[in-house]
């Protein structure tokens, strides 16, 4: 299915699989394939890196976001709060000046009153004063009491002048004190609106951000799921190809045996001649006959104490070459690599230090006791790119690292990793101290669907249950 999504691929498959297919084109094919796939996964590493980057930041936002909103809620609840004491002062203004007019219009009354008592007074004598008023008492009784009424009138008078002057002042100067306040709170909300303006510009702009945010993290997303479906497909192309040199490998296994069985055939045939030869011989001639087979069975314990000194000396080698097998430094085996002629090279080198730490390591329970150097490192920081245990690496420099303690050298590169040892088929029959390879990452099996692994640089170095949180690509043992 993924091969059909993909033309291109399709077609070299095709001309792959056609019949009498050269195998170098086969070769330069893979080897082309193999540099494509590390570069998309390269990519892929880096185009996950920049998502966890663009969430960060924008979270980090949403949070500056959410911040900036609660200040413009309390900023507009102080604005609210200050609309109303305006409305209280303008109010209470407007009842001041309810109450000038009100005692203005006392004021009015008074000096009403006031020019009736005179306006009546000269009503009765109009050339009469106030003089007048006080020398036509009939008797001195008459006179103080003339005295005494313009008296309490003037003294009247002046009270009522007095009243009103002081509620005159007490209403400007209240009049005065809530127009003053007045003007500080509509400064003051002046102010306020101006903040929350230039904060309502800051939040549109945040949200502007924020929103280009969200489009580059999906177009991140999709690169992302892209390149994950081209190096499936890669893969795919990559077993094919695998697949394809099997059949190649297995059609001349079956020539060799169809050429090895005829002449075996001739062989045999060829000895019935010889016995039959032999046979007639032998009615004609029963010595000579005895003789040939006499030599016929010197010839024959001849040969098998020949096979047996053959076999002697091949156990010898086999025991003399594993006694002999190399032992790495750490120095030496990436010396080794970096003048290693391509990615083959690399991957021939592997397979060799590989074959060298089996044979100098043959405890049967190795893989377990990886998973326990493994595990001391739990809770070290993740750094990309890193290959320390201790001050930080990421998953490739990890495994690196903790083969290298048991004398096991390969670089950090998926192509040569994903060579190592010998293919497990699934999670099933894993065991502990397999690498298994996901797309884009690397970790080491615990047992009991479980890992370990340099996960990302907020968890650093842990472990992970199930081992299927995402998609295997392969699986390798390099003890067995």
């Amino acid at each position: 299915m993924l091969i059909r999504k993909n033309p291109f691929l399709c077609l070299v498959l095709c001309l792959l699989l056609a019949i009498g297919s050269p195998a170098a084109v086969m070769a330069d094919t893979e080897a082309e394939l193999r540099s494509q796939q590390a570069a998309d996964s390269a990519s892929y590493n880096n185009t996950i890196s920049q998502i966890e980057d663009n969430q960060a930041a924008h979270n980090a936002l949403e949070t500056e976001i959410s911040d900036l909103d609660a200040r413009l809620i309390s900023m507009m609840s102080q604005i609210s709060i200050l609309s109303r004491d305006i409305a209280d002062t303008e109010q209470n203004i407007a009842e001041a000046e309810s109450a000038l007019v009100e005692a203005e219009a006392v004021r009015d009354s008074q000096y009403s009153n006031m020019k009736t008592r005179i306006q009546y007074i000269y009503e009765r004598n109009e050339h009469l004063s106030w003089f007048s008023f006080l020398a036509a008492s009939k008797d001195f009784i008459d006179f103080l009491n003339r005295i005494q009424y313009a008296q309490q009138i003037n003294n009247y008078d002046r009270k009522l002048l007095t009243e009103y002057e002081q509620c005159v002042t007490e209403i400007n100067a209240l009049k005065n004190t809530l127009t003053a306040s007045q003007g500080e709170l509509m400064e003051e909300k002046g102010n306020l609106e101006e903040q929350q303006n230039a904060l309502d510009a800051t939040l549109t702009e945040k949200r502007q951000l924020s929103d280009n945010y969200d489009a580059e993290l999906s177009s991140l997303q999709k690169r992302a799921e892209e390149l994950t479906e081209k190096i499936a497909l890669e893969k795919a192309a990559l077993q094919e190809i695998e697949i394809e040199k099997a059949r190649k490998a297995e059609e001349e296994a079956r020539k060799k045996a169809e050429e090895e069985a005829r002449k075996k055939a001739e062989e045999e045939a060829r000895k019935k001649a010889e016995e039959e030869a032999q046979r007639r011989a032998a009615e004609s001639a029963a010595a000579a006959a005895e003789e040939a087979a006499a030599a016929q069975r010197a010839a024959e314990e001849a040969a098998a104490a020949q096979r047996a000194a053959e076999a002697a000396a091949a156990s010898q080698a086999a025991a003399q070459s594993a006694s002999n097998a190399k032992v790495w430094s750490r120095d030496e085996a990436f010396a080794a690599y970096a003048v290693a002629p391509g990615l083959q090279g690399q991957i021939n080198l592997a397979a060799q230090i590989c074959r060298d730490a089996r044979a100098n390591n043959t405890d049967p329970n190795i893989g377990q006791k990886i998973v326990e150097y493994a595990c001391q490192f739990l809770g070290n920081p993740y750094v990309l790119g890193g290959e320390s245990l201790t001050n930080g690496c990421d998953c490739a420099g990890f495994a690196k690292e903790v083969y290298a303690h048991f004398g096991v050298y390969f670089p950090r590169n998926g192509l040569v990793i994903e060579t190592l040892g010998v293919p497990v088929g699934s999670l099933a029959e894993a065991r502990p101290g397999d690498i298994i390879m996901y797309y884009g990452h690397t970790a080491l099996y615990m047992g009991n669907d479980s890992i370990v692994n340099a996960s990302c640089p907020e968890l650093g170095i842990c472990t992970r249950s199930p081992a299927t949180y995402r998609s295997i690509y392969c699986i390798r043992r390099i003890f067995y």
